[in-house]
């Protein structure tokens, strides 16, 4: 299981001393995802939605680049890709949201092969530049505010979903005693 451009990559990750680096990092990413999540709780509480929805939204990106890097670990992605989920908001979502796509060969083997799109989730990024800045709509300078936007409900629903997907990430690696991608699609 790869995706497209780990396959074309030829990459040696056998470096004992990068790869527990690569798991250092992971551990803070991890680390990171439970603090947004008690931060956008409290927000929520004290009716903070906007910055709730902001929060909740980061911890979607950081199981992003979570997921990538145990996925690096794990030589399903390249080193491109998880450069590049360091600095793309949308490739960090894009790829928390991968699938596996399974084909067969001429010869009756199986590969599995995963996908992402950058721009299937984009909205959420709009939504999350509206929960954190002031905008104005037109030439009039009308304008909106982050708490016009992020409604109590909104806010819940990302963090809610948030705190499943994350639950859902550890559960997997735990149940299946692997890491990323492959603790998911085992």
């Amino acid at each position: 299981m790869k995706t497209e451009k780990c396959k074309n990559s030829n990459k040696n990750r056998n470096n004992k001393l990068y790869n527990e680096n690569l798991c250092d990092l992971r551990h803070a990413c991890i680390v990171n995802i439970t603090s947004l999540l008690k931060e956008a709780e409290l927000l929520y509480e004290n009716e903070f939605y906007a910055r709730t929805f902001l929060l909740s939204y980061l911890v979607l990106e950081e199981l992003g680049k979570l997921l990538l890097i145990s996925d690096y670990i794990t030589g399903v992605v390249s080193e491109e890709e998880l450069k590049v989920g360091f600095k793309d908001h949308n490739h960090k979502i894009g790829y928390w949201h991968n699938q596996c796509q399974l084909t067969k060969d001429n010869d009756g083997t199986t590969n599995a092969t995963i996908t992402y799109s950058k721009d299937k989730y984009r909205y959420l990024f709009d939504l999350r530049k509206k929960s954190a800045y002031v905008d104005y709509i037109n030439e009039m300078y009308d304008f909106t505010t982050p708490q016009d936007t992020i409604t109590s409900n909104i806010a819940v629903e990302i963090l809610n979903y948030a705190k499943k997907e994350f639950n859902f990430l550890i559960s997997c690696e735990i149940f299946n005693s692997r890491i990323g991608s492959k603790a998911i699609y085992k």
